[in-house]
């Protein structure tokens, strides 16, 4: 029997979103920076063959509410596990979400069955000037012309090229980071 859909649960004065289904071991997905759970879509069906997939909005992403509250994602990584009563799980992450997953094995080491890591963040790592460049640029924009600006000069970035080149892609791509708060 697949597990029901969706819910929140409540972390520190935040929301965080997620969505379930399938049975078996729970297989946990994480996305990346302005993303949100539907970076997924495409993966669930298959997953959830074998798999309980839990998928969620990392806080200040999609549905997920954040807080003032001081927080780190692998620690609301914790607090949804243990929310919904799961004990050890497969953990895949997308860049930030990649990150979190990292962190999280590091922090609860006993908790992390094994990570699937796309593409990664890790703490200390140096950009390069052109990105670290961009990036603050896109912070000087959001606070002069607002996050809509700070949207499309995110979109534009040379690591989403090859996705906005695709029109299916793209329209999600967009949707997404749209979405996106700041």
């Amino acid at each position: 029997m697949a597990l029901p859909g969706t819910g929140y649960v409540d972390v520190d004065g935040a929301s965080l979103y997620y969505e379930q289904t399938g049975t078996g071991p729970t297989l946990v997905l994480l996305h990346g920076f302005s993303f949100d759970t539907t970076v997924w879509d495409d993966q669930i069906d298959e997953f959830a063959r074998k798999y309980r997939v839990l998928r969620y909005d990392l806080r200040g992403f999609g549905r997920s509410k954040s807080s003032e509250v001081g927080y780190t994602h692998a620690g609301d990584l914790k607090a949804l596990l243990d929310g919904l009563k799961i004990q050890e799980a497969y953990l895949a992450g997308l860049s930030l979400g990649g990150g979190a997953v990292i962190n999280f094995a590091l922090m609860y080491p006993g908790i992390a069955r094994a990570l699937i890591l796309v593409a990664p963040s890790l703490g200390g790592f140096k950009w390069s000037s052109n990105f670290a460049t961009a990036q603050a640029s896109m912070q000087v924009k959001a606070r002069e012309k607002g996050i809509e600006v700070a949207r499309e000069i995110w979109i534009r970035q040379i690591i989403f090229r090859h996705a906005m080149n695709n029109k299916a892609v793209a329209a999600r791509l967009r949707k997404m980071v749209g979405g996106y708060s700041g």
